[in-house]
């Protein structure tokens, strides 16, 4: 089990996590070393609107910008005090029953 720091945030990718501080992404290699990437401007050869990272997702080239990756913040991290505590800390999503209208709950 890997344990990073505080100051990375996990992207929308797996496996890519930003550094909040040196403002730098990482890439997670498969022995938990972090491996820094290079930025990438855009110029006339490639059609990226603002300089961002390419990265590779299941084998297919992705682009994040910086504006995506300066957005993410580290997500606050409360400990709860018991199992019950913690099971009310995680949002319950209503489904929707078999056969039951849209508009029963009006």
């Amino acid at each position: 089990m890997v344990k990073l720091p505080s100051e990375f945030v996990a992207t929308k990718y797996p496996g890519y996590f930003w550094n909040t501080e040196t403002q730098v992404l990482y890439s997670l290699k498969i022995d938990g070393v972090l491996k820094p990437l290079k930025i990438i401007n855009p110029n006339r050869w490639n059609s990226w609107p603002m300089p961002g990272y390419r990265v590779s997702v299941k084998g297919r080239g992705r682009y994040l910008p910086i504006g995506y990756l300066k957005g993410l913040k580290p997500k606050p991290f409360h400990i709860a005090s018991g199992h019950a505590a913690a099971i009310e800390t995680i949002p319950v999503r209503e489904t929707k029953k078999r056969g039951q209208d849209w508009r029963s709950h009006i």
